[in-house]
Formats: C-alpha cells, structure tokens, sequence
C-alpha cells in the first residue's frame, strides 16, 4: 500500500528541470601549426606559447566546470591538466618539437618553471 501512495506522489511530482546541453566545443582546443617549421627552435619555441596561450585562453572560460571542487582555488589545476591533454594530442614530431622548447624556454626562466 505505501509503495503505490510513493509511487503516485512521484507520479505526480513535477519532473526534474532537463539537464543544460553541452557546450559542443567545451573540450576543443585548437593550434594552428602549419605555418610552423619544427625543427627550427625559434619555431618551436612559437608552438610552446602558441599551446600556452590556448590553454590559458580556454581555461579562463571553462576552468570552473572542469576544475573539481577541492581544486578550485588552485588556477594551475586545470592549465596543467589541459595543457597535459593537448600534449597528449599531438603526433610524434610535433610533442618532440614541443618537448624541445618547453625545455629551452624553461631553462631560460629564473624560476625554472
């Protein structure tokens, strides 16, 4: 008896507010390398802050819905993180080439980061 009296009332509660839809270019982050010769260090050293700017840019706008909680103060979460993911993306010669200049301006740095 009380699981058809439970079963009604939610029968006849409103439903539930539909779920927002995606943003359909909430994972999509271009770079444009074409132009690019990555075997120049000068070249490579445009991809490491072409990829910089992105991340930046992207995270800026959707670092609050990808960043967890307990994370949410910390800025370097979601550029890290992203910047990891785009790494990831590309072929083998242009993460070498990437690699490369990562190291070069990193060591230029006076904080080593």
């Amino acid at each position: 008896m009380t699981l058809l009296i439970a079963l009604a009332a939610m029968a006849l509660s409103p439903a539930p507010p539909a779920a927002p839809k995606p943003d359909p270019d909430l994972g999509v982050i271009r770079v444009s390398v074409q132009d690019l010769r990555l075997d120049r260090p000068a070249d490579q050293d445009v991809l490491v802050d072409r990829i910089d700017r992105s991340v930046a840019a992207w995270c800026a706008v959707h670092g609050p819905a990808v960043t967890p909680h307990h994370h949410r103060f910390q800025r370097q979460f979601c550029l890290d993180g992203m910047r990891a993911e785009l790494v990831r993306a590309l072929d083998r010669d242009q993460r070498r080439a990437y690699d490369a200049g990562y190291r070069r301006l990193r060591s230029a740095r006076p904080n080593g980061r």
